[in-house]
């Protein structure tokens, strides 16, 4: 999401990780089995996208749904989902 607002919450509140899974181009082999390891922690169902909140401690998380919120209102969702992760 190209948003200044969701851009300022991100750098300050997520550490933002990409596990892509390119059709044609490939990727070096340790690449593709650290994506294959988060996919299968947590995506084992392939959905793509698919967008994961994870605890600051690593024991939780929650799958995000993005529905073409405006970018103030997903930035309003991370926010209460984080807080209820990290509690």
């Amino acid at each position: 999401m190209n948003d200044p607002s969701f851009e300022s919450f991100a750098k300050e509140n997520l550490e933002v990780v990409v596990a892509d899974f390119p059709q044609r181009a490939k990727l070096a082999k340790e690449v593709v089995e650290q994506n294959e390891a988060l996919a299968e922690k947590y995506n084992p169902k392939g959905v793509f996208p698919n967008l994961v909140l994870i605890s600051g401690d690593g024991s939780e998380f929650e799958i995000i749904t993005y529905t073409n919120q405006t970018p103030q209102e997903f930035v309003k969702e991370l926010k209460n989902r984080l807080q209820h992760l990290n509690g």
